[in-house]
């Protein structure tokens, strides 16, 4: 059978096999991709393309516009879902501990737009990557 990812989280839950928390972050993150797919796709006519002049990310690599706005998006989703207690981005030189108030117990650590060199040669794909681990 074939399920829609939240399908999948919720009987995996009622199942006992996913905690309620671990679920908000497969969540947060899958919210998260669709998001920026949504910013890949539009980025041709919406000026995105392009170096974003901010930089170097940690592996050297010049910034581009999708790459900033992946990162926030991610970071910005990851931080409002109040499971995370720290987030480290290949696009940041070091992780991010989420304020107090609202952090959880999951490190999440990601690239959030892979291949992203490859957006301004006309939208060749690109990916999200992300792993997890506890506090």
């Amino acid at each position: 059978e074939i399920y829609a990812l939240t399908t999948w989280l919720l009987q995996m839950e009622r199942q006992g096999k996913l905690d309620s928390e671990l679920a908000t972050v497969i969540s947060s993150i899958s919210l998260a991709c669709k998001q920026i797919a949504a910013a890949v796709g539009r980025s041709g006519i919406s000026s995105l393309t392009g170096v974003a002049g901010t930089g170097e990310n940690i592996q050297g690599e010049e910034q581009k516009k999708l790459d900033v706005i992946s990162n926030d998006i991610f970071c910005n989703v990851l931080r409002m879902s109040g499971r995370t207690g720290v987030i480290a981005s290949e696009e940041e030189a070091t992780p991010v501990a989420v304020e107090e108030t609202d952090s959880g117990n999951y490190i999440v650590v990601f690239d959030p737009l892979d291949g992203s060199s490859n957006i301004d040669a006309g939208g060749v794909s690109s990916r999200s990557s992300s792993g997890r681990d506890t506090v």
